[in-house]
């Protein structure tokens, strides 16, 4: 799925103009992510987003740790942030669509892991 591979590679990529062209490639000009913490509406705020994650942790890297299952025009994947000592944060779960020209129109982000279920004896019948 070249749109998903893009923009991944837009979160890794440090080069302003780079990343532009990536979004430009994969991300649909009204296309949203939302999130626990915030909902990105457009283009412009999905670039603004990553431009400041990635002022922030420059050596950062994105790394996929799944494939990419495609339901349609539907697909999910999981990622994780690497830092440059191996350390890693923010294993998330993207389900996302993309629409008839094959740009990212939405994904919804959710962090992982998902806590346990603590069940009552009574949910356990």
């Amino acid at each position: 799925m070249d749109a998903v591979l893009a923009y991944l590679e837009a979160w890794n990529e440090n080069d302003a103009v780079k990343r532009a062209a990536l979004l430009s490639q994969c991300w649909a000009e009204d296309g949203r992510i939302l999130n626990e913490r915030e909902q990105l509406n457009g283009r412009a705020s999905v670039e603004a987003r990553i431009a400041s994650f990635r002022e922030q942790c420059p050596h950062d890297r994105g790394r996929l740790t799944s494939e990419i299952q495609v339901c349609g025009n539907w697909f999910r994947f999981t990622v994780e942030v690497v830092r440059p000592d191996g350390s890693r944060y923010s294993q998330v779960l993207d389900v996302g669509e993309i629409d008839s020209e094959g740009r990212i129109v939405r994904i919804v982000t959710f962090n992982e892991p998902l806590g346990t279920l603590r069940l009552s004896p009574v949910d356990r019948r």
